[in-house]
């Protein structure tokens, strides 16, 4: 990648609140409150996948992974990251393809970092609404 392209990628941003203003009809409250729920549950999620492929527990990887899936788009990330997701369920469904697994995990650990960042700023404009 050349260097131009790396610093727009990490320019752009990874979510977009437009679906969840849709969602919630334009009501600050409830966008927050969503956000906060996403804040709060996600890292959980992401830890729960993580430890489960550290300790090959395939139904807590295969669960927490669906769990995910709704909350990427209701904070309007791409698409390929619910993909992933349902993706590293059913390999953990299968109990294979640890390796796939990992580098998908990897990708969506990143960009929930990103998320995260931008949902907090997101919050503290919401707040003075």
């Amino acid at each position: 990648m050349k260097e131009q392209e790396q610093i727009q990628k990490q320019t752009e941003k990874c979510t977009n609140l437009d679906f969840l203003k849709q969602l919630t009809k334009g009501n600050p409250k409830m966008i927050m409150e969503m956000v906060k729920v996403y804040l709060e549950e996600t890292p959980k999620l992401m830890d729960k996948i993580r430890q489960s492929i550290d300790s090959g527990d395939w139904d807590s990887m295969g669960r927490a992974a669906h769990s995910l899936i709704p909350s990427f788009s209701t904070m309007g990330m791409d698409k390929e990251y619910a993909v992933m997701a349902k993706k590293i369920q059913i390999y953990a469904e299968k109990k294979g393809n640890l390796e796939l697994i990992k580098e998908m995990f990897l990708k969506m650990d990143s960009v929930f970092t990103q998320a995260c960042r931008e949902l907090e700023q997101d919050l503290v404009s919401l707040e003075k609404l």
